[in-house]
Parts: structure tokens; sequence; C-alpha cells
């Protein structure tokens, strides 16, 4: 994960990526912090993430399967 663009999520891309940054959302690791902040659970995660840049519930699902599988795999 790193320092990649937070745009480079799967479900985040350019229009959301965007919104994001203006947030002081800026990379895959900061999404990643958040969420781990709302304790791996994918609901409240889904409210904040369309909180901060009115992601679709298709976009909202891929980036939290994509942040879960990369945190089952490194943990």
């Amino acid at each position: 994960m790193g320092n990649k663009k937070v745009q480079a999520l799967p479900g985040i891309g350019k229009k959301n990526g965007t919104q994001l940054r203006r947030r002081g959302i800026k990379t895959a690791k900061m999404m990643y912090g958040e969420f781990l902040i709302k304790g791996g659970n994918g609901k409240k995660f889904k409210r904040w993430l369309d909180s901060k840049c009115n992601a679709n519930d298709g976009q909202q699902k891929a980036c939290i399967n994509a942040l879960k599988t990369w945190h089952d795999n490194h943990q």
C-alpha cells in the first residue's frame, strides 16, 4: 500500500480521489488508517466514505474489499 495515491484504491478513482484529497486523505495508507480507526467495520467505514466523497455502494464495496484483503494478507 505504501504511499500510493488514494485514487489507486479500487472504487476510488479520480473523482472520489480528488474529493478525499481535499479532505486531507491523500494516500492509500491514510485510507487504511481510517479503516483501522473504524475497527475494520465495513458499515462504519462505508458511512465515513460516503460522507467524505459520496462514493456509491459499488465503489464503497470495492474499496472495503481491497482494504480487507490487504489487511488479511499483511497482519
